[in-house]
């Protein structure tokens, strides 16, 4: 498990309404000593903290209080803090349930089946008991998936990329700036928001956004450097170039044609339970569930605890009445859901503070 925590971190941030922005003038102070999250005039348990989300300098959170679930949306100066704070609350949250889910194991006389990593990219613990040991660890607090033990020949941008939020495959998700600007003889004004996402979902808005500016020019180049970036992927993607093409094909429901370009990506990296996951939902997309289940399973011999693949597997085995490998998937996946769950936590409700 990870080391402690230094006894108290003190930090400053502000609330954030719905839209991600500041409600308040001045920064409110802060504090985590490893146990307890103290915001302004209010204190949470490290149990109480369900799930954490970060985007850039902004964190939200779902916390128990009241008997209900609340949403807190916290804004923080720099993206370096926002992540230092999502981090520390991880290894304290992560190391909280693997106490808890070890103790149980020892009222049960079973804590010889105990068995845990850190990660190595934010070092939160991820319970691994009841699980065979494979080349790849998927984190479920970062989401990273990575390569372990392999004598260094896993990729060197491995740890960049996860599932886009738009598409939901296996990609390098990152910021995009969106910017219209206009003018006329007497009149002129422009519009500019920011998008996280892949290479493959940002083509469609970054030639929107070419031929908006093309008239008015001065937008323009912002219009081409979101075009480069998001066709990019091919030369600057490293021993995951193609992957970007081939998840355009299976976003146009065709895996056939993603296939080649997957194929390429695996004969370069030894172990890729993203490639694989994402070649599963292409077969879905053709209506082939059953090719699609041995995708996932291949995927889960890369990464035993890759936790969109046994999701998917899951429904697939039920869809096909697989109940003998459902019961074997439950049993593996008992354990380390009860982590996946907490992060995965609906919100009820919504506090602005």
């Amino acid at each position: 498990m990870p080391t402690p925590l230094e006894s108290l971190w003190k930090f400053k941030f502000q609330f954030g309404n719905a839209q991600g922005q500041a409600t308040s003038i001045f920064s409110k102070k802060g504090s985590f000593d490893g146990e307890q999250l103290t915001l302004d005039q209010r204190t949470y348990a490290v149990s109480d903290i369900a799930a954490i989300e970060r985007r850039q300098k902004l964190v939200v959170m779902a916390v128990a209080a009241d008997n209900q679930l609340h949403t807190l949306i916290l804004v923080f100066g720099s993206q370096k803090l926002s992540q230092e704070f999502k981090e520390r609350l991880d290894v304290a949250r992560s190391g909280f349930w693997a106490r808890q889910h070890r103790a149980d194991l020892e009222k049960r006389g079973q804590v010889q089946d105990y068995r845990d990593a850190a990660c190595p990219n934010c070092q939160a613990t991820i319970i691994l008991s009841h699980m065979p040991a494979s080349p790849q660890l998927y984190c479920p607090f970062c989401e990273t998936l990575m390569t372990l033990n392999d004598n260094g020949q896993s990729p060197a941008n491995e740890r960049v990329f996860r599932l886009c939020d738009d598409c939901g495959l296996f990609s390098q998700p990152q910021k995009y700036t969106i910017m219209y600007i206009w003018f006329i003889v007497v009149a002129y004004g422009w519009s500019m928001r920011e998008k996280w996402c892949c290479r493959t979902c940002i083509r469609k808005e970054a030639w929107k956004m070419f031929w908006g500016n093309l008239l008015f020019v001065l937008g323009l180049p912002f219009a081409v450097i979101q075009l480069f970036r998001a066709y990019s992927g091919d030369w600057l993607g490293g021993s995951f170039r193609g992957l970007d093409t081939g998840n355009a094909r299976i976003i146009k429901g065709d895996a056939a044609a993603a296939l080649p370009y997957y194929r390429a990506i695996l004969e370069r990296v030894p172990y890729a339970a993203g490639v694989k996951y994402n070649l599963a939902k292409g077969l879905l997309h053709q209506d082939e569930p059953g090719h699609a289940a041995k995708m996932l399973e291949a995927a889960l011999h890369d990464c035993t605890n890759y936790a969109p693949a046994a999701t998917l597997l899951r429904h697939l085995y039920q869809e096909l009445g697989e109940q003998q490998k459902l019961k074997e998937l439950d049993a593996i996946w008992s354990i380390a859901e009860q982590q996946t769950e907490d992060l995965d936590v609906e919100e009820t409700s919504v506090s602005d503070e």
